[in-house]
């Protein structure tokens, strides 16, 4: 179907997916699915992905099969075009046959979401689509760097695309800008103009409809706002705009019944703006940044803002401490069992053999976390508080006494760390980063190492004789920060058995893939 596209293109199983790993249950898209068909604005549905294949699970909305799809198209209107996304990144004009021809005959639209850096290599991928006969869909993105510049979109000018969207990233701009944008993009260039919003300062509804009145024929919407980070403009929202102001059918029902469904996900999966965000959007920030560090519950909103505020400015903790490798304690305690205690209820139910063990076999405690720390408070071992991001914080007031005990020791990361992220004292050490390169996360200037990957490098410091972890329980019901820190457990974890093969081992419970022996086994 190839018409000019007017009004709504939902986008919400694409976007959305960036939460679920684009899987969604079937009650879920039926819902979904005769939302769109009764908002009469919805002029396109935009249902997900068609991706090269990668090395991690991505779900069917990532790959949306063509029997999904013709479902999709059944279950729509006759005038609402289906759409499927491409990830310009991942592709070449030569393979695109091969991800979408089959889809002849169903898909409509075929979209790119595209960095003004990247336009010269537009029309060649926009060519391959056409000859298929799928329209192109063109969504370019980070808005607030071209904003008074439209000569950026020069190259789209000959370009064969049935809309232009741009697309407000960091959700940062304002309707003002994004008026005057699309206005002089409407006069640059021959296309339809389309916009995309996100929702960092709570302006995703207000620049949409700025985008309309400037002259913009189509705009992005999801249910509920669900996309990465903020989210986007919530389709609700404009589906009742445009009942109200141009008159197009909504049946209100449906509508609210998916918004419903799609709230129980919001509940779950957090998405929509806060502080970080909002300053993310303002100072025209990268928001999956955020998502990355507010994923991994080891900083607070606070830290996330400042490092959000900090990036490039050298504000950060740079002091060098002693490294634990070169130092009197390694040489004390070389060569010991070390057991590494986690934050799993595990611990708590079995602390007493625990305990025992620990004094048995004269082991070393390692703290991935300070959360258990005071059930072994009582043991003359010594002992190691790994502080990663900002652990300290858990110990406010007498309980930060804990770590200056006799025979305690503080391990930190190296520099550059957060402000106030590693007391000034003499029983603190660092070590060095146990993963390197692009596995390393950075939370702005700061290098992000896992807690786990602490207490690892710690032993390996310390020459451990054999590794024993406590408390690594896993998560049977994972929301997103539990998915997103079981995945550094379990690379952690990988990583340790490469090195030290069957020396490494869990005494309690675990839901990791790792092995496991039994504390009381080795107790009787």
């Amino acid at each position: 179907m190839h018409q000019n596209l007017s009004g709504i293109l939902d986008c919400t199983l694409r976007d959305g997916g960036y939460y679920t790993n684009w899987d969604f249950e079937d009650d879920t898209l039926s819902g979904y699915l005769s939302a769109m068909k009764g908002a009469q604005s919805v002029a396109a549905v935009e249902i997900g992905y068609r991706g090269v294949v990668k090395s991690k699970y991505m779900g069917r909305f990532y790959h949306t099969p063509r029997s999904v799809l013709e479902h999709c198209k059944a279950n729509l209107r006759m005038d609402q075009s289906l759409v499927v996304m491409l990830d310009e990144k991942d592709i070449s004009p030569e393979v695109i046959e091969s991800l979408i021809g089959e889809l002849q005959g169903v898909v409509d639209m075929v979209r790119f979401a595209v960095a003004p850096s990247r336009l010269a290599r537009v029309a060649e991928l926009a060519e391959a689509c056409d000859t298929l006969g799928f329209q192109v869909g063109l969504n370019i993105m980070y808005l607030n760097t071209y904003v008074d510049m439209p000569q950026v979109l020069e190259p789209l000018a000959q370009v064969k695309a049935a809309v232009v969207a741009l697309v407000d990233s960091y959700g940062g701009c304002t309707p003002a800008e994004v008026a005057r944008a699309v206005a002089a993009a409407k006069d640059f260039l021959p296309q339809p103009i389309g916009f995309h919003g996100h929702d960092n300062i709570s302006l995703a509804f207000a620049n949409s409809l700025a985008a309309i009145e400037a002259g913009a024929t189509i705009v992005d919407a999801t249910i509920q706002g669900m996309g990465r980070g903020a989210g986007n403009t919530k389709t609700e929202l404009m589906a009742g705009y445009f009942a109200a102001k141009k008159d197009f059918d909504v049946d209100f029902p449906a509508l609210s019944a998916t918004v419903e469904q799609f709230g129980k996900l919001q509940k779950k999966y957090e998405w929509g703006t806060n502080l970080a965000y909002m300053v993310s959007g303002l100072e025209g920030l990268p928001q999956a940044d955020v998502m990355d560090w507010l994923g991994t519950r080891r900083y607070s909103m606070s830290s996330i803002v400042a490092a959000l505020r900090q990036q490039g400015d050298g504000k950060t903790d740079t002091h060098d401490f002693p490294t634990l490798a070169k130092s009197q304690v390694t040489k004390d305690f070389a060569g010991r069992p070390v057991v590494i205690v986690g934050g799993g209820e595990s611990v708590v139910e079995h602390i007493e053999a625990l305990r025992q063990f620990v004094a048995d076999h004269n082991a070393i405690v390692v703290h991935s976390t300070t959360r258990r720390a005071e059930l072994f408070d009582a043991l003359p071992n010594a002992q190691i508080y790994c502080l990663a991001g900002q652990e300290v914080a858990r110990l406010n007031g007498d309980g930060a006494s804990i770590l200056y005990r006799a025979d305690r020791y503080i391990v930190t990361q190296e520099p550059p760390r957060l402000p106030g992220s590693t007391p000034m004292a003499e029983n603190v050490y660092q070590v060095v980063n146990w993963t390197s390169g692009d596995a390393r996360a950075k939370l702005g200037p700061i290098t992000d190492e896992p807690p786990l990957d602490l207490a690892f490098a710690t032993a390996e410091s310390l020459g451990a004789s054999k590794i024993y972890l406590a408390g690594f329980d896993g998560y049977q019901n994972a929301s997103l920060a539990d998915q997103h820190n079981a995945r550094d457990v379990q690379l952690a974890l990988n990583q340790a058995k490469t090195r030290w093969g069957s020396n490494v081992m869990s005494l309690t419970p675990t839901l990791y893939k790792i092995p496991t022996i039994s504390i009381y086994g080795l107790l009787q």
